[in-house]
């Protein structure tokens, strides 16, 4: 199945007020489940310096996303995507893929430091 092997569920927001969208998975995070608290990696689909799934039509995620950009930049955009991804009932499509109700994960030390470093 594409997702357990391609994707996996990302979050924006807080554990009061948030939002899951699918993402195209990263390498060294397994797909198919839950980011962790802070993702790090590339994407699966960036290859040789370019996506390698942009002719059969990239990712919502990624035709929304300018990957070159900074991050500040892209705090606008991910406004954006989520706007689009909750008039798509995101969470619902998300539940029926994980088999279970999509759950914000808890943050580890070393991710603390990555959002300080950041």
């Amino acid at each position: 199945m594409f997702f357990k092997e391609h994707l996996s569920v990302d979050f924006f927001g807080n554990k009061k007020d948030h939002t899951f969208i699918l993402s195209p998975a990263v390498v060294g995070v397994k797909p198919g489940g839950m980011f962790p608290f802070v993702p790090t990696g590339s994407c699966v689909f960036y290859k040789g310096g370019k996506c390698s799934i942009h002719e059969s039509g990239k990712p919502f995620e990624c035709r929304k996303y300018h990957h070159d950009a900074t991050n500040f930049d892209n705090l606008a955009v991910r406004g954006r995507i989520i706007e689009e991804w909750d008039g798509r009932q995101g969470e619902e499509i998300i539940r029926n893929l994980l088999g279970r109700k999509p759950e914000m994960p808890e943050p580890s030390f070393g991710d603390l430091l990555k959002m300080v470093r950041s």
